[in-house]
């Protein structure tokens, strides 16, 4: 089973949990001048206690895949743009990382120069200019390769996660 399957598996078992939640909603109570839905009251609480175990069997094979999924993860190196990263780096990297790095240099601006120039000024009357602790051609940059980074994540890992196998262990 490959990455891609497993993801697609979990969601299966989810949608599953999900029918057997109304299943037992309608199976087990209902007024005692109706029929049971199935042949007998022993067989509806026999269909419920199958649909029970059913459930129950659900879980284990979900955090099994889980495991595997998260196993595979762990161990499975790719390489991109001259650096190797394990696939829940990456993982990180674009759900979380990378906008919080474009955030960071992103933060290097003017915004600090213009709070302060506005209230000196007004009282002054003097012309200010800004000075910059940072290079701009530097910021941008470094917010262009994160960008291209975290675009570049997504097309390696549907990749990645269609052809590799999951980690047996």
């Amino acid at each position: 089973m490959t990455i891609t399957e497993g993801l697609k598996e979990l969601k299966l078992i989810e949608k599953k949990l999900k029918k057997n939640c109304t299943l037992l909603e309608k199976y087990s109570s209902q007024p005692s001048n109706e029929k049971p839905y199935f042949t007998s009251e022993q067989e509806q609480k026999k269909e419920i206690d199958a649909i029970l175990q059913s459930s129950e069997d659900l879980v284990k094979n979900y955090l099994e895949i889980h495991r595997k999924i998260n196993v595979t993860n762990l161990k499975t190196m790719v390489e991109i743009n001259g650096h190797t990263y394990s696939i829940h780096s990456l993982i990180q990297i674009r759900r979380k990382l990378a906008s919080l790095i474009v955030g960071v240099y992103q933060s290097l601006n003017d915004n600090n120069y213009y709070k302060s120039a506005s209230q000196f000024k007004n009282s002054q009357n003097i012309d200010l200019t800004v000075t910059r602790f940072y290079e701009e051609k530097q910021k941008q940059s470094k917010i262009r390769h994160w960008e291209d980074f975290y675009n570049s994540i997504d097309g390696r890992l549907e990749t990645i996660n269609a052809t590799t196998q999951l980690i047996e262990e």
